[in-house]
C-alpha cells in the first residue's frame, strides 16, 4: 500500500523533515534519558533514578546504554506503538 510502512522501516519521514524511529539502536537519545521519561510518564513500574550503573537492573555492573534487557523492553513498547519516537532530519551542508 503506497504510503504504509512496514515493520521492517527503521524510520518514516514526513516532508518537514520529521520522522517516527521504529528501532532502537536508530535512537540517538541516552537511554539514562529514556528511562527516566519512561518512568515520569508511568510506563515503567521501577524505582526511578539515575545512576552510574543501569537503573533498570540496580546490582548490575553494566550502564543503561549497554543493557540489552531495557532495549528489548523499549523495543516492545515501539513496536506495539505505545512509545513512540520522532527524530527531525538533518539538513546536510555540503562543502564546494
Amino acid at each position: 500500500m503506497s504510503g504504509q510502512a512496514s515493520t521492517s522501516t527503521n524510520a518514516i519521514m514526513d516532508e518537514e523533515g520529521f520522522g517516527l524511529v521504529r528501532k532502537v539502536d536508530k535512537i540517538k537519545s541516552s537511554m539514562e534519558d529514556v528511562f527516566m521519561t519512561l518512568c515520569q510518564t508511568g510506563l515503567l513500574k521501577v524505582k526511578c533514578q539515575q545512576a552510574r550503573t543501569c537503573s533498570f537492573h540496580p546490582d548490575a555492573q553494566h550502564s543503561i546504554n549497554d543493557c540489552s534487557g531495557f532495549k528489548e523492553l523499549l523495543q516492545d513498547l515501539i513496536d506495539r506503538t505505545l512509545y513512540k519516537f520522532v527524530t527531525k532530519r538533518e539538513k546536510r551542508k555540503y562543502v564546494h
